[in-house]
């Protein structure tokens, strides 16, 4: 089954599998709390083998045109923990206005307690995964391929030194501060990480 280009999915039931499905949003309406092709908040929600795309997005006064291909966030759902399961998808064309601030990702961990993403491919997004500090550590990310993303990575909510270690990127681009540690995200242009870098990186 393939979804039609005003639909936004839901997941807010337990224990869900969303497989072999094509979604593509190319008119979505709504608030920036359901701006996302794929809302997960709900526990145990596995996404297997969907290719998930966001092209053309309207502009809304609040996010431009701007929407996350997966949301994942617990805090409007019944549920004291949120496991997640995101394998073998495709996910590409989100966009983040970056001058304002307003960042959204191929996936944005906004809040759950752990979640696995694996041989998954990102391209063409604005950033790949955004993981948000509140969430540090919770993710498993393996074996996905980043490539053409102006971020492939980015958020304090992820291991930068382990992701970099354990998936494919290109191009790769890297911030290393002060003390030689990883800082900021995973690159996919050198003039992203210029622009995040601060005084003294390299």
């Amino acid at each position: 089954k393939d979804f039609d280009e005003q639909t936004i999915v839901n997941i807010a039931d337990a224990d869900v599998e969303f497989k072999g499905f094509e979604v593509v949003a190319a008119d979505i309406d709504g608030s920036s709390l359901s701006r996302a092709v794929i809302n997960i908040n709900a526990d145990g929600a596995e996404l297997r083998d969907n290719e998930i795309r966001a092209e053309d997005i309207p502009e809304t006064p609040d996010d431009g045109e701007l929407v996350h291909g997966i949301r994942i966030d617990d805090r409007y759902g019944d549920f004291d923990d949120i496991t997640v399961t995101i394998e073998d998808n495709e996910i590409s064309g989100t966009e983040a206005n970056f001058e304002e601030e307003h960042l959204h990702g191929g996936i944005f961990v906004r809040s759950a307690d752990e979640v696995t993403i694996e041989n998954n491919d990102f391209e063409s997004n604005d950033i790949g995964l955004l993981a948000d500090p509140d969430t540090p550590d919770a993710e498993d990310v393996d074996n996905n391929d980043f490539s053409d993303n102006d971020a492939h990575i980015l958020g304090e909510g992820v291991d930068l030194q382990e992701s970099l270690d354990e998936n494919q990127f290109d191009p790769e681009v890297t911030i290393v501060d002060d003390d030689d540690e990883l800082k900021t995200g995973i690159f996919g242009s050198i003039q992203s990480a210029v622009d995040a870098a601060d005084s003294g990186d390299t």
